[in-house]
């Protein structure tokens, strides 16, 4: 499992900037676009821990994807940006292989397998939707 300093690297080296001082009112995090292929990623000074981890790399992925939506931007296309970039999250975060791992070795409630992952339980819904989808589970 990659750590919040593993994560801080790979922004480093895939022009993503991150600050984690930005005094966000409606929300925990978000990413801004640059020009030259930049990112800056802000985070609410408040989240710690697996949140703070969870939503950098939530807002990693959208850079990844570029998947980006601002205010004005329909909901359908907010959903799929949004879609994009928890695919490519649980993908890095709870890969397949890991996943099915933890479940052959009994964690199957929701609430165990984010422990093990050190996850929210949103996450591991999300990953049990994007395999089911892509007809692993």
């Amino acid at each position: 499992m990659a750590s919040i300093a593993d994560w801080y690297y790979y922004a480093e080296t895939h022009n993503i900037i991150i600050d984690d001082s930005f005094k966000l009112d409606k929300v925990e995090a978000l990413t801004v676009p640059l020009e030259n292929g930049l990112y800056v990623i802000g985070l609410h000074p408040s989240l710690r821990g697996a949140k703070y981890r969870e939503r950098l790399v939530h807002e990693i992925a959208h850079c990844e994807t570029s998947s980006f939506y601002n205010e004005k931007t329909p909901c359908y296309t907010r959903g799929q940006c949004e879609n994009k970039a928890y695919k490519w999250q649980v993908h890095k975060m709870l890969p397949f292989d890991s996943f099915m791992r933890a479940l052959k070795s009994g964690l199957v409630e929701k609430w165990q397998l984010a422990e093990h992952f050190s996850v929210s339980e949103k996450l591991i819904e999300k990953a049990i939707e994007i395999y089911k989808q892509e007809g692993k589970l």
